[in-house]
């Protein structure tokens, strides 16, 4: 009789560890989804670039509201600081359950998912990318949900970025060039280039930059009121 009541006890004992373990596991899975009801959970498991990955599944997701730079795998050739973005992106992606979030419009003309990515914690990723400064703010209508949220993230004072526009005004000093460069959803931005880097640029940025569509890297910072690049070297712009 006593063996038997130690029996059942025993049992009894392991019925709740198995309890304990099966309610630990279910709020170990609710604790990863806090605020993202609703949302789609996908694995990444390969990442293209800083603004492109996969899931598990074969889709391939292009995140909303900005751009990092390409790392032209076939063409052999990354884009300036697209290491960066990329190694950034897959640190904090590859391997992981991430939440995703649609907009007006689902497809890019790649037929690429087109999303707002969230981690397990909650955290917005694209926002994340353009805090950091890994991306450059890029909005497309219809996809606007989240617009004004991304350009407060993209204020670029005081920080290394990448930024993306058009040199619409190009003029020079005795001792400097100024190039303004009208970028998305900000002021203008001036990109200042001192005359005794000149010799490292094989092109005059004068001519070949007026109108152009390009990409630059480095540290905004403010002078006399105004924003500014200083660029001192050429691989700095990447001519879209």
């Amino acid at each position: 009789m006593i063996m038997k009541k130690k029996l059942l006890l025993i049992v009894f004992l392991i019925m709740i560890c198995l309890g304990g373990l099966v309610l630990f596991a279910e709020n170990d899975f609710e604790s990863d989804s806090v605020g993202l009801q609703g949302l789609d959970r996908v694995f990444i498991d390969y990442v293209y670039d800083g603004d492109t990955v996969r899931t598990a599944d074969g889709e391939r997701i292009r995140l909303i509201g900005l751009d990092t730079p390409e790392m032209n795998w076939e063409e052999g050739e990354a884009e300036f600081y697209a290491r960066e973005a990329f190694e950034y992106t897959k640190k904090k992606l590859l391997g992981h359950n991430v939440y995703l979030e649609y907009d007006q419009e689902k497809r890019d003309k790649y037929n690429r998912i087109l999303a707002y990515l969230f981690l397990a914690d909650g955290s917005f990723f694209n926002r994340k990318l353009l805090e950091e400064g890994y991306a450059s703010l890029l909005l497309v209508p219809p996809n606007l949900k989240y617009a004004a949220e991304l350009k407060e993230a993209a204020d670029y004072l005081n920080k290394e970025v990448i930024v993306r526009g058009k040199v619409v005004k190009t003029y020079q000093s005795e001792k400097i060039i100024f190039l303004d460069f009208s970028k998305e959803g900000k002021d203008n931005l001036y990109l200042i280039i001192f005359k005794h880097n000149l010799n490292k640029f094989d092109y005059n940025p004068l001519e070949l930059l007026l109108e152009k569509e390009i990409k630059v890297t480095g540290k905004v910072v403010e002078y006399k009121g105004r924003s500014e690049i200083i660029i001192d070297s050429p691989l700095q712009i990447f001519i879209l």
